[in-house]
């Protein structure tokens, strides 16, 4: 006769337990680095809401020249930009976005750039949305729209398809890099100039991916909890065990008579 503890069944509660152990030790291990990320964004009006819009705006855009200071954070070389509300344009979010390209003739296109703090050796993640808006007077315009990035030694580009104007299409691009100094630049560029709205640019940002120590604190204090509750949960479960095959042993050196129930 067997009362409980079977091998399948320890192997179960086994499992079960660390099922249970693993759970919240996977979440505080996200929580402990997403808490490293959260910093404020490292780029100023990455959504380029602020800026001095009014005074350049024809309704819809305003063209910003090189050199232009109107778009907060921002500055503003090769020829020129424009910097869309949402009359013409779907934002990603917000009521603003900016288009690297002008009006189509050659060499019309600009960049826009952004110098923020850094640690040297940290690493960071950069995300950005594109969108390549389509329209019936510009679909001259090569598909995917592509941009080109220049930040911390890299000098990459980022494509997506274009959609129409009217439903325009975001895709999420992101980009981890290594501080190379005290000070890192932002650079966004369009590489074709054969047509209006180009590549298009929304919600910037630049945030650290390496833990703070605090979270690095309470992710080890964590650990140590857990583990100890384990260790405390096994030792109590090991006892149990023990004391299930004592009276399985018990049970099977007595007759059969002495198990049955009297009536």
């Amino acid at each position: 006769m067997e009362i409980s503890g079977k091998p399948y069944q320890r192997r179960f509660t086994n499992e079960r337990f660390m099922l249970i152990l693993s759970k919240p030790l996977l979440g505080l291990i996200l929580l402990s680095l997403s808490m490293g990320s959260a910093h404020a964004n490292l780029i100023v009006n990455g959504s380029f809401e602020s800026g001095s819009f009014s005074s350049c705006s024809n309704g819809a855009f305003c063209r910003l020249f090189n050199g232009a200071t109107n778009l907060t954070g921002w500055t503003i070389g090769g020829v020129a930009v424009d910097w869309h509300n949402s009359v013409q344009l779907m934002p990603h979010t917000g009521d603003k976005l900016v288009d690297l390209n002008m009006d189509g003739q050659s060499g019309e296109t600009g960049t826009i750039s952004q110098s923020f703090a850094t640690t040297p050796g940290s690493q960071y993640l950069l995300e950005f949305f594109l969108s390549g808006p389509e329209h019936s007077l510009n679909s001259g315009f090569p598909n995917p729209r592509k941009v080109v990035v220049d930040i911390a030694g890299f000098h990459t580009m980022f494509s997506t398809a274009d959609s129409l104007d009217t439903n325009m299409q975001w895709g999420d691009d992101q980009l981890f890099f290594t501080a190379q100094g005290a000070t890192t630049t932002l650079t966004f560029s369009s590489p074709n100039d054969t047509e209006f709205w180009g590549p298009v640019l929304d919600d910037v940002s630049v945030n650290p991916i390496v833990p703070e120590p605090s979270s690095i604190g309470l992710l080890i204090t964590g650990i140590l909890g857990l583990a100890a509750i384990g260790l405390r949960r096994r030792s109590i479960c090991g006892f149990q065990l023990a004391a299930i095959r004592d009276a399985n042993t018990f049970f099977d050196g007595l007759p059969r008579s002495s198990l049955t129930r009297p009536t």
